[in-house]
């Protein structure tokens, strides 16, 4: 049976009963003018409100997001899935909600409601007669609008206390922070700290963070350690500018496990924008880096180019296991976009794409120039379709690697090698290592490079390399002049 438009009960006679044997599609308000008494209502979907009176909730179930608005004396039963708004229940017996998300003022229990999964505790009881006020039960994520703990997003408010405000409350019920969108950034004075079981969520493009002028915290923006399970999407983190006064990393995570970061920006920033140390299972797919670590600019010092995501600090077997970068797009970065900083294992870095040209080379005298993907001790990595341009030293960058796959990658017009692969004595063999596929053009832009090849490849005085695969590779160079000169070198 379904309904589509609203469903009028008008008083309590037998006539004007809602009876359903089965199931009861019902799209539309139910309002109730008389009384819902029959226990054989299953309707299997409320999307509109119900109001009026039910004296008895058995088997009236509700999908999540169903209103029920001002219905008195419901005085037994279950309602699964309900939200509940104000002035909705007034009890005159035990009553059970399983998975109801939440209540909020204005309603009041007369006596015992038990409520399974509050705060994430199943059976949370609310005893006293007349209680009343807010509560949240955690069958679904619960959306904490950060504007309801105070914050402004005006450019210029401090917001760093209504924000972290909201995500303490939303950690309490495994919930959603929301961010409204907002013409100008929400501004940070100190940064904030992630908590576990919760989202961060924001439509992409529409809401930037954005450190405060005068801050001076370790971390600018966002941080958390030893935290677990967070997802975070469409946030977009200012640093300030490249001259902002401080060099602290934009974000930060320290041991943690299971955090996505999903279609966020960075963008402006003078410090790395992800510092992640030891951490595992971290997933950072389809976001955008812009303008990252790039005082050097203004310094003309090397040593002032910053990383756009730098992976560190692993311990072989406990951290640094199984991150991802994927889908990324990466511009205008001051050192390596992704730098993978062993003991690592498990990393993949796939179908990102690299538009790194900027003028280090002319600028800047060193010979330490940023790739697009360094690594160092890392075990188990796939560094697979991935699109570099203009990397100003080598295009993908990596030593001391184990049972690893760089394939089909295509690297154009970078200041050194398409792809080195180099012997470091004080970190280890290269053991184990294809390079299949790729496509290596125009590279070793740099005149001064002593890597000259499409591939080159080095070892140390006690590091070596063995067991490496190099098959199917396409080594070009389409320029007058050329300065790709050997395939591999």
């Amino acid at each position: 049976m379904l309904f589509r438009s609203n469903v009028g009960i008008g008083n309590s006679t037998p006539d004007a009963l809602l009876h359903v044997q089965g199931t009861a599609n019902i799209i539309g308000n139910v309002v109730i003018g008389g009384s819902l008494s029959s226990a054989n209502v299953t309707a299997s979907l409320f999307t509109g409100n119900v109001t009026g009176t039910a004296s008895n909730a058995t088997n009236l179930n509700s999908q999540p997001g169903s209103y029920y608005t001002n219905a008195t004396n419901i005085t037994t039963g279950t309602l699964p899935y309900a939200q509940l708004g104000s002035n909705v229940v007034n009890t005159s017996g035990s009553f059970t909600v399983t998975g109801m998300y939440t209540y909020s003022n204005g309603i009041t229990f007369s006596n015992t409601v038990t409520a399974n999964g509050s705060n994430g505790t199943s059976g949370y009881f609310i005893t006293s007669a007349g209680a009343s006020g807010n509560a949240y039960w955690s069958a679904g994520q619960l959306v904490f609008n950060v504007k309801n703990y105070g914050a402004v997003g005006d450019g210029s408010t401090d917001d760093r206390t209504a924000i972290q405000s909201a995500i303490t409350a939303a950690a309490a019920a495994n919930g959603v922070v929301y961010f409204p969108s907002s013409a100008n950034p929400y501004m940070l004075k100190t940064s904030l700290t992630l908590s576990s079981n919760v989202t961060l969520y924001a439509y992409p493009g529409t809401v930037t963070l954005k450190a405060l002028t005068g801050s001076s915290p370790s971390v600018l923006l966002l941080g958390g350690s030893s935290v677990n399970n967070i997802f975070i999407y469409g946030l977009t983190f200012d640093g300030g500018g490249p001259t902002y006064g401080y060099t602290s990393p934009v974000t930060q995570l320290y041991r943690t496990t299971n955090v996505t970061f999903d279609a966020c920006s960075w963008q402006n920033t003078r410090g790395i924008a992800m510092n992640l140390s030891g951490v595992n299972q971290t997933n950072i797919r389809n976001c955008q880096y812009t303008n990252i670590g790039n005082y050097w600019k203004t310094s003309l010092s090397q040593a002032d180019a910053k990383q756009a995501i730098a992976f560190s600090s692993g311990v072989a077997g406990t951290w640094g296991l199984t991150n991802q970068v994927t889908g990324c797009y990466f511009s205008d970065i001051g050192l390596d976009a992704v730098s993978l900083g062993g003991p690592l294992d498990g990393v993949i870095v796939t179908n990102n794409r690299f538009l790194l040209q900027n003028s280090q080379l002319t600028l800047v005298s060193s010979s330490a120039y940023p790739a697009a993907i360094y690594g160092i001790q890392v075990s188990n990595a796939v560094i697979h379709g991935n699109t570099i341009k203009n990397a100003q030293g080598n295009g993908i960058d990596i030593s001391a690697m184990v049972n690893t796959v760089v394939g089909h990658n295509q690297i154009v017009g970078c200041g050194s090698a398409g792809i080195g692969l180099f012997g470091q004595n004080a970190y280890g063999n290269n053991q184990i290592v294809e390079i299949i596929g790729n496509s290596l053009i125009n590279n070793g832009q740099w005149a001064g490079t002593p890597h000259k090849g499409g591939i080159t490849l080095t070892c140390g005085s006690t590091a070596y390399s063995s067991d490496i695969v190099i098959i199917g590779n396409i080594s070009i160079d389409t320029q007058a002049t050329h300065t790709q000169q050997y395939g591999i070198y």
